[in-house]
């Protein structure tokens, strides 16, 4: 692939995001660094389900199960393009100083994200933790829990700044949450949405989705 992280060096000007030290970097990777064609298949019946699409199932469905779908088409990558805001942002993050970068990811392969965008920025130092993988067993719950778990055990190595980026609300406010049991650590969430065909973030309390949702909330009290 061309080296992408060369050609975009030049596009990247002073960020509007304030990038201190002492900071741990974390990138979604599905809607969030990369969008895909890719959909997930119900065995039984062969419906096809975009992400979110998928996701509304599941909490609509509760008794479903990973084994009722198949995923295999998220392992092409071959039609998997990258989404520059965000991912200026990720190659941005690899020039501050005492930080780490990451990428989570509900997958349950961190090979494949981590290979295609090792092969499109050239940067061999990337590292993808895949939360379902057999060697995150220790995290429990929902996505959402397990992301936030991940973040959370890795704020005992002493991180006094969180910046995270994500396209699910509920994968975003977990992290957000974090912020009430601990208070010396800045949180910084950018929720990720695609709007008019064009992908865009924004700090969680100014997206579109998270005003619905507080709207919704105070509705139902």
């Amino acid at each position: 692939m061309k080296n992408y992280f060369n050609n975009w060096r030049g596009y990247i000007n002073e960020s509007d995001v304030d990038m201190s030290k002492d900071t741990l970097f974390v990138f979604d990777f599905d809607h969030t660094l990369a969008s895909s064609p890719a959909k997930i298949v119900m065995k039984k019946g062969g419906l096809r389900f975009a992400q979110k699409e998928y996701d509304e199932l599941r909490k609509n469905e509760p008794d479903l199960t990973d084994e009722d779908f198949d995923y295999s088409e998220f392992n092409d990558f071959s039609l998997t393009e990258p989404i520059y805001p965000i991912m200026e942002r990720f190659v941005d993050s690899f020039r501050v100083a005492n930080s780490e970068t990451y990428v989570l990811t509900a997958r349950p392969d961190a090979s494949g994200p981590e290979k295609y965008l090792k092969d499109l920025l050239n940067m061999p130092n990337i590292q993808v933790v895949a939360i379902n993988s057999p060697g995150f067993n220790h995290l429990e719950g929902s996505d959402a829990s397990k992301k936030a778990n991940w973040i959370e055990n890795k704020l005992k190595e002493g991180f006094s700044t969180v910046k995270y980026w994500e396209d699910s609300l509920a994968n975003a406010l977990k992290v957000k949450n974090l912020k009430k049991k601990h208070q010396n650590v800045d949180f910084e969430v950018f929720l990720v949405n695609l709007d008019n065909e064009k992908f865009e973030f924004s700090p969680i309390e100014e997206s579109s989705k998270y005003k619905k949702f507080q709207n919704a909330v105070k509705k139902r009290h």
